[in-house]
Order: structure tokens, then C-alpha cells, then sequence
């Protein structure tokens, strides 16, 4: 069952773990950008039976689009039996608040082909000039 809780400064050595090993991720940010609050994001990890699966981050981009962050773990099947189960309510909540719109940025074809199969996701094609 997937749980949510605020993040803390307890999580910073895990998250910056899997920051550096994720190549979308590493060199670009830091656990701070997973564990300082701020007035127009939220902050939390999600986790199992077993432990933190993920940490996630949601802003605000104007009044009715969120745009998600998210720094997976390192074990695949664990995040999809826990995004499968958590990712309903993260939507719920966001469309009680007044959203329309997730959006989130990924390097990884085979983590936006599986949104899209799974979750309704639409790919958006940017030029970068």
C-alpha cells in the first residue's frame, strides 16, 4: 500500500543518493530540491511496506496546471506496484485544489511510454533551438 509523508532533513542522504545515479537527474539538482519547503510546492516521499520508493515534489505553473518532479528508487517493480496504487490519489487531490493539468519532464522513453499506456499521460514534442 502506497504511504505518504512529509519529507525531512533525515531523507537528504537517500534522495542524493538516487539523484546522482539517475542520469536525468544527477549534476542538475540536489536533495535540497526534494526537502526545502516552499509557498508555492509541496513536498513528500512515498514509500511501502519496505521502505521510501519515491520523493516527489508538485508546483504550481499558474492556477490550474501542477507540474510533478519525482526521484525515483532504484527498484522498478516496487515503483510501479507504488505509483499504481499512490498516483490516483496525488490526481484526486490535485483536481480537488482547482488543477486540470499534471505535467512532468522525463529523459527516460520507456518511463513516458509506460505513463502514457498506463495513466493517460500525452507526450509533448519541444524544440530545443
Amino acid at each position: 500500500m502506497a504511504k505518504f509523508r512529509p519529507v525531512s532533513e533525515a531523507d537528504r542522504d537517500e534522495v542524493s543518493r538516487w539523484i546522482e545515479a539517475d542520469p536525468g537527474h544527477a549534476g542538475k539538482m540536489t536533495a535540497d530540491f526534494f526537502l526545502n519547503p516552499g509557498k508555492f510546492h509541496s513536498l513528500f516521499a512515498v514509500s511501502d511496506e519496505d521502505g521510501t520508493v519515491m520523493f516527489i515534489r508538485l508546483e504550481a505553473e499558474g492556477n490550474r496546471r501542477m507540474r510533478a518532479h519525482i526521484q525515483f528508487g532504484p527498484d522498478r517493480k516496487r515503483i510501479i506496484r507504488t505509483f499504481r496504487e499512490g498516483w490516483p490519489q496525488v490526481a484526486e487531490d490535485a483536481k480537488a485544489r482547482g488543477f486540470y493539468n499534471i505535467i512532468f519532464d522525463s529523459c527516460s522513453g520507456a518511463l513516458v511510454k509506460w505513463m502514457i499506456q498506463e495513466f493517460k499521460f500525452r507526450a509533448e514534442l519541444e524544440c530545443i533551438l
